[in-house]
C-alpha cells in the first residue's frame, strides 16, 4: 500500500492485478486475503513443496569426509 504513492505505481499495480488475477483486486482485498492465511496453511504448503527428494546441495571443495553431515542438511524437519 505504501508503494502506491505515484500514478506510475498505481498503474503498475493495476496492470499486475489484471495480468495475475484477470481482474483488479483492491489493496484492501489483497490485505484481507493475506490476513486470511493461517500458520496451518503455510505448514501444509511447506510439507508439499519442501520435501527431501526435491532438495539439492552444492558444495565446493574436498568434503568427502563430511558427506553424512552435509546430507543431513537436506532432511526436512517440521
Amino acid at each position: 500500500v505504501l508503494g502506491l504513492d505515484g500514478s506510475d505505481d498505481i498503474a503498475q499495480f493495476l496492470v499486475g492485478q489484471e495480468l495475475t488475477h484477470g481482474r483488479i483486486l483492491s489493496p484492501q482485498e489483497m490485505m484481507r486475503r493475506i490476513d486470511a492465511v493461517t500458520a496451518a496453511d503455510v505448514k501444509r504448503l511447506a510439507r508439499a513443496y519442501f520435501v527431501t527428494e526435491k532438495l539439492n546441495l552444492a558444495v565446493i571443495g574436498p568434503h568427502e569426509d563430511r558427506v553424512q553431515e552435509l546430507q543431513s542438511l537436506l532432511e526436512v524437519a517440521y
